[in-house]
């Protein structure tokens, strides 16, 4: 009932110095909607008053007491309650106005939405959940009415209105006819008066929102409420594919499970649920909750429902035994198999070293995988028999990148954080160190292992011993890198170019008389496969094979595409030499996903600055605060840095060679300063921000991965690109062309990284994985003192406010906030958090990519997904059988 034109006076009037009602916008069964403004902030709100009725049953402190629970929920996908409170005896709480369409107008409009479509939003509806039922808060009124479209993303509203209503009212609620959930979407114990409703309530409603926005309609429909209810108790929807044939088979069992009429049968948690609808997670479902449906070649039977939703723990198991069952017959096409496991460990990309390093490797006989998992934030090598199902902890095998198995299958070869080459037992054990400052390693039949350093060719004895320069770099042959022995260890494949503008080539070199020569095909990582192939991950991304000569070293043939997925920076993969069998890693998502660059206050509230369906990171906002240098389009160590007007929203670009990353200001802010690299080493260069100037290298040693400007007569940090420690470095002395005297903060093993100078010059923080996880540290400048641990439960990409005395830094999926004490003395008074940061946003381990702090200390630069992306978006890919391809015809060769 809309309140009337006299009380809205009054209220108006009662709200006077707070907020100014301008009008009605809506009205739902627990509350008018106005829209307001909210006067001391000057902002618009939408101010949502109680019935009077309800209002009167709840009481005013009960309610208020209530709703402080919602008051302290931040998160991307949730809208923020502002405010709350109590004037004329009603009850009244305020959130932002979202400019923009319900859900529910949506599909009024659309009627079906497109599955991706839907999809991307029922995650993105399951992150708010996962966030809010961590905290014990449910949301119990689920709807498409409570679902704004801001900037395409989706907001739940009224986040835990109904559970303080229902707590603070308890069974008197229901004598104002109040039903606390709405018929269409309410799981089957709100609808029978259970006392006890938990998070899989909220579940099953966003499985039968899902289920609309796919079908066109809710699982049940009615007359009325009461044969809504009663087909809700009784009947089962029908199937998605029924209404949907385009519905996939993991949507649908996901939603189905979802919808199930036992709490017991759902998903535990909405992640679990956004998981299912990625296709990322197996499913296993009781009796009779998946009906078999006809017509649909690819869809199981109700007869065989449970064997198809076992397959992702099963296939693998079982292709790998057929695979290499003694005298099997190979199978006629090519064979994909997934290969992460079903427990806890988290696949994880290849962090440490140099861009571009795999994390994954596939013994010569193809019965072994090795892998760089998590479980917990501990990153570790894992190894697994490809005929059976267990991922084992290689033990004493941790901070590992760029594995590689002997060719026994019993060893391993890897990078540590400091690049490092050590080997190591398959079954574990003391890792035994080979060289220092390596880079992939490629372990051939003599006994050696091969890999690059500065673009030459070096090999070292599996056992241990002296390094040997096998081939030299420069003059005709340029910059070489991941060497791939060939048969007889008489030459390799490697990619080669000329100069960082090239595009990458394969190539073989002869080791006896260093001659390098370019086999006509552009792309990186070559790997060779017996009898005579060459697996490599072409320019435009994905992964290729093509015939190859081994004796007359040449190319036979047409290159053909074995995967296709977008990747900038290389290929996580890797081969069997002898078997065939190919392992590679991919995103179930593009690796870039179009992101928003947002000014936010401390409670994450404020505005989008740019959204125009690119890719940004790395935002560093100029010490006046007028512009901001952002890149654009890049992953790892690529992309370019653009420039962004604060006040007029003018883009201007600064570098376009797309190797460009990690940019930061002049202490004056005068100037840009970035990492570029020369020959796949770093270079500093900087460029004034107006343009005035060209581009001019700063630091042209190759072991400066980071450089952060400090003020004239102070010292500059550095963090070095070999071992990966904090060091700093007189200012004055900083210029091209000279021996840098670096003093050195840390020396360890440890992989430390996003440094960060005090305003004053007289601390810097950065963060480091000594522990096994990555937290923030505080060491004085220039030294000596004690470090000061910030963070605790893990932390990183440390930024200071302006006055030096909170640092802020990102844990998990939040900002926090950690207040020093003054002086000299190095001690955390306070910790605080503050909003949620998007997860894995922008692809930014190791990389300080997610926000920056303004220079009025007030505010926050972040950056935050257009779409949601899963937070884990790596899947590990078995091929078997790729060579069969090339005996197809040609117009059939795309897999």
């Amino acid at each position: 009932m809309t309140l009337p034109m006299r009380t809205t006076e009054q209220l108006s009037t009662a709200l006077a110095g707070r907020y100014a009602i301008e009008r009605q916008i809506g009205e739902g069964g627990m509350a008018t909607v106005y829209l307001a403004r909210d006067i001391k902030h000057d902002r618009k709100v939408a101010l949502k008053v109680l019935k009077p009725e309800l209002g009167a049953v709840l009481g005013v402190e009960r309610f208020l007491s209530e709703i402080k629970v919602t008051a302290n929920l931040q998160h991307p996908n949730l809208l923020p309650l502002f405010d709350s409170g109590e004037a004329l005896g009603l009850l009244f709480y305020v959130m932002p106005f979202v400019e923009g369409e319900t859900l529910r107008a949506r599909l009024e409009r659309e009627q079906q939405l497109p599955v991706d479509e839907a999809v991307r939003i029922a995650a993105a509806i399951a992150s708010a959940l996962a966030y809010a039922h961590e905290r014990g808060v449910i949301h119990r009124d689920l709807k498409p009415e409570n679902i704004l479209m801001q900037s395409g993303q989706p907001v739940v509203a009224d986040f835990g209105i109904a559970l303080a209503v229902s707590n603070a009212g308890g069974a008197r609620v229901t004598q104002t006819g109040l039903s606390l959930g709405t018929p269409l979407y309410m799981s089957p114990e709100q609808a029978t008066g259970d006392r006890t409703i938990d998070a899989r309530s909220d579940i099953y409603s966003l499985a039968a929102m899902t289920y609309e926005m796919i079908a066109g309609e809710p699982p049940h429909t009615g007359p009325n409420a009461q044969a809504i209810m009663a087909k809700l108790l009784t009947a089962d929807a029908a199937p998605l594919s029924s209404l949907r044939k385009s519905a996939p088979v993991h949507v649908e069992l996901a939603v189905a499970k979802g919808l199930a009429k036992v709490p017991a049968d759902r998903f535990a948690s909405a992640a679990d649920f956004a998981a299912a609808l990625d296709g990322s997670r197996a499913m296993t479902f009781p009796a009779g909750t998946i009906r078999g449906t006809t017509g649909i070649a690819a869809r199981p039977s109700r007869g065989r429902a449970r064997e198809f939703v076992a397959w992702t723990v099963a296939v693998a198991a079982i292709a790998a035994a057929l695979w290499l069952r003694p005298g099997a017959v190979q199978p006629r096409a090519m064979v994909r198999v997934g290969l992460d496991p079903a427990d806890s460990i988290v696949p994880q990309p290849s962090t440490l070293g140099s861009p571009g390093l795999s994390a994954v490797a596939i013994s010569p006989d193809g019965t072994m995988l090795a892998y760089i998992g998590s479980a917990g934030r501990k990153q570790s090598l894992y190894v697994r028999e490809l005929s059976g199902e267990t991922f084992r902890q290689v033990a004493g095998a941790d901070r590992v990148s760029a594995p590689t198995f002997s060719p026994d299958g019993r060893s391993i070869a890897f990078l540590d954080g400091s690049n490092n080459l050590l080997r190591i037992p398959v079954a574990g054990g003391v890792a035994r160190k080979l060289a220092d400052a390596a880079s992939k390693p490629s372990w051939a039949d003599d006994g050696n292992l091969y890999y690059s350093v500065l673009g030459s060719i070096r090999s070292v004895p599996a056992d241990g011993g002296p390094v040997r320069v096998v081939v030299k770099s420069g003059g005709d042959n340029g910059t070489m890198s991941n060497p791939n022995p060939l048969p007889g260890e008489h030459a390799a494949l490697v990619q080669t170019r000329k100069s960082a503008s090239d595009e990458w080539r394969i190539g073989v070199v002869d080791f006896a008389s260093g001659k390098l020569t370019d086999l006509g095909v552009a792309g990186t990582n070559p790997m060779y496969v017996d009898p005579g192939f060459i697996v490599f991950s072409p320019t435009s991304g994905g992964l290729a094979a093509v015939q190859f000569d081994a004796r007359r070293l040449r190319v036979t043939g047409s290159p053909v595409l074995l995967a296709q997925w977008r990747n900038l920076t290389g290929c996580d993969c890797a081969v069997a030499r002898r078997s065939g069998a190919v392992v590679y890693r991919w995103s179930s998502n593009a690796n870039m996903v179009a992101t928003q660059v947002a000014l936010v206050d401390r409670r994450g509230i404020g505005r989008v600055l740019l959204d125009d369906g690119r890719h940004f990171d790395q935002p560093r906002v100029s010490p006046d605060g007028k512009r901001m240098a952002v890149r654009a389009e890049g992953t790892s160590m690529d992309g370019d840095v653009w420039l962004y007007e604060l006040a007029g929203g003018a883009m201007s670009r600064l570098t376009s060679d797309n190797n460009s990353y990690r940019a930061s200001w002049t202490r004056d802010g005068a100037g840009v300063l970035w990492i570029s690299r020369v020959a796949n080493m770093p270079r500093v260069w900087m460029r004034p921000w107006d343009g005035s100037a060209p581009a001019s290298v700063v630091i042209d040693s190759t072991d400066v991965a980071e450089y952060q400007d400090g003020a004239a007569g102070g010292w500059s940090a550095v963090r070095t690109w070999q071992l990966r420690d904090v060091a700093i470095i007189a200012r004055d002395s900083v210029r091209a062309g000279r021996a840098l005297p670096l003093t050195r903060l840390t020396n360890t093993p440890a992989n430390e990284t996003n440094i960060a100078l005090s305003p004053n010059g007289a601390l810097v923080a950065y963060q480091s994985d000594e522990t096994g996880e990555s937290e923030v540290y505080v060491r004085p400048v220039p030294g000596p003192g004690k470090r000061l641990t910030v963070s605790v439960g893990g932390g990183e990409q440390a930024r200071w406010s302006p006055d030096g005395k909170t640092l802020y830094y990102a844990s998990g999926s939040h900002l926090m906030a950690a207040l020093l004490a003054p002086g000299a003395e190095l001690a955390v008074l306070r910790r605080d958090s503050l909003f949620a940061l998007a997860i894995n946003t922008v692809n930014s381990t190791g990389v300080d990519g997610r926000y920056d702090v303004m220079p009025n200390g007030r505010e926050f630069v972040i950056v935050r997904p257009k779409g949601i992306q899963a937070q884990n978006q790596l899947r590990t890919t078995l091929l078997l059988d790729w060579q069969s391809l090339f005996a197809a015809p040609a117009a059939a060769r795309t897999p």
